[in-house]
């Protein structure tokens, strides 16, 4: 099964022996991949919708990983069994929502979870600042281009004393990529002074928004100059 950057990401992240639960798991693909390569031990893959579901239950059974793999029509973790799970996937949707699925996870599940692999694809500030109110704290994370995208990939553990972010600009794009390096991270910061820049090119533009904007432009650039 050929996965695309993002997806290999993410299953490089999950440790080995894990237990998972992947959550909109859309066609499984990751569950499977995982349960494959011998890297999860066994998994639960939930969705909120029936038919990727019974996608994901028929992409199991032609791989061969069926009888490994407990399916729950789910929203969120809601009807995860206490016990099944100690690492947890969440990718593909937007922070906002990611966020309210963690925030909604039984207290009896959350108990035994040790590890979160999260892909939000917005609203990064707002999720960052919802994992840390949450005591989660992101151990490693690596932005990754694919199909045209920039994506982070977190991998965070319950931690409710870890050192919290510094400032609203590490919120927004993150702090552990300074400290473990990564090499689309450079071009993801350029990426984003570009956008800001064309922005700031509308002269329509709120004075205010213009001046948020080239203060973000500002720590961008000393960023990038310690990347």
């Amino acid at each position: 099964m050929i996965l695309s950057k993002r997806l290999e990401t993410i299953i490089s992240m999950i440790p080995k022996g894990a237990r998972i639960a992947d959550v909109g798991c859309d066609h499984g693909f990751v569950t499977i991949e995982s349960l494959k390569r011998g890297i999860a031990a066994e998994a639960c893959a939930l969705d909120v919708n029936q038919d990727p579901l019974e996608k994901a239950k028929q992409n199991a059974f032609l791989n061969g990983v069926n009888e490994n793999i407990s399916f729950y029509l789910s929203d969120g973790l809601k009807k995860l069994p206490e016990g099944k799970a100690d690492t947890v996937i969440i990718a593909g949707m937007g922070g906002l929502l990611m966020g309210r699925i963690i925030k909604d996870i039984p207290d009896k599940v959350k108990q035994g979870i040790k590890h979160y692999i999260l892909s939000p694809q917005s609203e990064l500030s707002a999720f960052r600042h919802l994992l840390e109110d949450n005591g989660i704290a992101v151990r490693d994370e690596k932005i990754i281009f694919d199909e045209g995208k920039y994506y982070p990939v977190m991998f965070a553990e319950p931690d409710e004393t870890a050192e919290r972010y510094g400032s609203e600009i590490e919120y927004k794009f993150g702090k552990v990529f300074f400290e473990k390096g990564n090499p689309d991270y450079v071009e993801y910061l350029r990426h984003e002074i570009s956008a800001d820049e064309k922005l700031l090119g509308i002269s329509s533009l709120p004075l205010q928004r213009r001046s948020e904007l080239e203060k973000e432009i500002e720590e961008l650039k000393k960023m990038l100059a310690g990347s």
